[in-house]
């Protein structure tokens, strides 16, 4: 049996940190459930903290999560580049690999560095996704908040997250998500630092 009943306050982070994984690997709950032989349903009740998986199970989600297997190139790069909002893939070099429409205010092509773009705040959350172990499968998350400068000149505010994208050669990308925010929220989030959600926190 795959699944066990468990205290939901054991697991208050699983549920919602399975759900993010899942997403920013650009798998639906039927194509996560195909890959672990379960049913669409059991993904569900996942995700909604009603059931947990095993402890074997939980090896198998690692492993086709963060192991590289979870989804094919192309099918990630659309996901980005068909975003309505500001999405991005950085490879581990800094490298934009796509990125979506409203993100070319930021960008204007993918090719392009991070450190074109780079703020003092965009230089910190690198620095910390790379010192957390980012491209090492060691990070689930990042919550983040930064200051940029257009293209225009205009100085924006974004609040956002970033999620490892296994590639199917073993790769990690880091798949970025954000949406623009008002000045004064910035100030106040700003205070509270990056947030770091580590993978065993999830898994």
């Amino acid at each position: 049996m795959s699944d066990m009943r468990m205290p939901r306050r054991r697991w208050t982070d699983f549920p919602a940190g399975l759900r993010q994984v899942r997403i920013s690997s650009g798998l639906t709950q039927s194509d996560l459930a195909e890959m672990l032989s379960v049913d669409q349903a059991t993904v569900s009740r996942w995700e909604r903290g009603a059931q947990m998986p095993d402890a074997d199970m939980q090896a198998r989600l690692r492993d086709i999560l963060f192991r590289g297997r979870a989804i094919g190139d192309s099918r990630l790069t659309h996901l980005v580049r068909s975003a309505h909002n500001l999405m991005a893939l950085i490879g581990a070099d800094g490298k934009f690999v796509a990125i979506s429409e409203p993100t070319r205010a930021i960008v204007a092509e993918p090719g392009k560095f991070l450190s074109d773009i780079a703020t003092p705040s965009i230089q910190e959350a690198w620095n910390t996704a790379i010192a957390a172990g980012f491209f090492r499968g060691e990070t689930a998350s990042i919550n983040f908040v930064v200051e940029v400068s257009r293209l225009d000149g205009v100085v924006t505010h974004i609040e956002g997250s970033l999620h490892p994208a296994p590639l199917t050669d073993g790769s990690v990308l880091m798949l970025v998500e954000g949406r623009e925010i008002a000045a004064d929220l910035y100030e106040r989030l700003r205070t509270l630092g990056l947030r770091i959600t580590p993978l065993e926190e999830i898994l």
